[in-house]
């Protein structure tokens, strides 16, 4: 008798996932104002960036920021780290070699004011001369 091997494929999604998921289209169809909210923040925190010459900020509420070299990433998530922002380092093999960046993650539960004030304090990380040079 042979025995039958699961096919990974095929594999259900267990049922609190799928519940969450179901429960999950239901808020956003039935309350459109939170995605009207997130977006707004988005955009109120990109248009911020990009007044300090930041380009390519992605079109969702996940934010990448190119950096380039994985260290610099990494020393800049640490110095963000200091002024009080928890922002995640990507670099390789995750990303391609040379693209290492900062992601920054936006919720509708940031406030104009700490968006802003997150905005300000990225662009002094990133315009320091540790990181530029």
């Amino acid at each position: 008798m042979q025995q039958c091997k699961p096919d990974p494929i095929f594999t259900a999604l267990p049922p609190a996932t799928v519940a969450a998921s179901l429960a999950a289209i239901g808020i956003v169809r039935a309350q459109p104002e939170i995605r009207r909210e997130l977006l707004e923040k988005v955009r109120f925190f990109k248009e911020r960036l990009a007044l300090g010459g930041f380009k390519e900020l992605g079109p969702s509420q996940i934010v990448p920021l190119i950096i380039g070299e994985a260290g610099k990433a990494l020393a800049a998530a640490e110095d963000l780290k200091r002024e009080g922002l928890f922002v995640t380092a990507v670099r390789p093999p995750t990303v391609p070699e040379g693209s290492a960046r900062l992601r920054l993650s936006i919720t509708r539960h940031h406030s104009l004011e700490d968006l802003a004030m997150a905005a300000d304090a990225i662009k002094g990380v990133l315009e320091s001369p540790l990181l530029r040079g």
